[in-house]
């Protein structure tokens, strides 16, 4: 639940996390608002692409420490 980066990066590294799926219902029950925690981090970070958005349903990916 952080919107620190350097945080996120280490969990999504510790992981080997590359890719992630957010639901609406994932949207509207884990985050109270639309600019919290990785929410945020997507929208304004470039170390996160969003690969598609099918009905409510993104796939994101994390580019890494490429």
């Amino acid at each position: 639940r952080s919107q620190r980066l350097d945080v996120t990066k280490k969990l999504l590294e510790e992981h080997d996390i590359r890719y992630f799926l957010i639901t609406k219902e994932m949207r509207s029950t884990l985050w109270e608002q639309p600019d919290q925690g990785l929410l945020l981090l997507l929208d304004f970070s470039e170390s996160f692409i969003k690969i598609t958005e099918v009905q409510g349903a993104e796939v994101w990916q994390y580019k890494g420490a490429i």
